[in-house]
């Protein structure tokens, strides 16, 4: 609750210094491709993943990551389901993944011990998270069959 809290301190910070503003301009007008910016997106939150929990990084990165998402004209469903792949891709990063040390301590088994394996589901999760950057009805046909019940 104490990280959760911290983070809601840091997203008003980041409201007050206009950080979604600069971040969006710089994805818009500097990269300019929604891919390009797409790509830059996730390889931050992989990189932040490493070290904050996905929870904290919804709490902080949400808004902009959605303001971005609509400028460049993506589905926030499609955007928002990317953002949470590419984030517990993060969870399950060194040196701090929180996924990865709850696994390792269920498991009973060192962290040195269960990178290594993990390296195909790293290239797994990426392959899907791109998949799913360039086929958005991967991720919107279900809650476009529901949104017609």
């Amino acid at each position: 609750m104490m990280t959760i809290a911290g983070a809601g301190v840091l997203g008003n910070v980041f409201v007050r210094l206009h950080f979604q503003e600069q971040v969006l301009n710089f994805a818009v007008n500097v990269i300019g491709n929604p891919y390009l910016a797409s790509y830059f997106i996730m390889l931050v939150l992989v990189v932040l993943g490493c070290f904050l929990d996905p929870t904290v990084l919804i709490a902080m990165f949400a808004p902009t990551i959605l303001g971005i998402g609509n400028a460049f004209g993506f589905n926030p469903i499609h955007y928002g389901i990317l953002m949470v792949i590419v984030m517990q891709m993060g969870a399950i990063t060194p040196p701090v993944g929180t996924f990865l040390f709850i696994s390792c301590g269920i498991a009973k088994l060192p962290l040195e011990k269960s990178v290594k394996p993990l390296i195909p589901y790293f290239i797994f999760i990426i392959l899907v998270a791109i998949a799913i950057l360039y086929l958005p009805w991967l991720t919107t046909w279900l809650p476009s069959l529901l949104g017609n019940l």
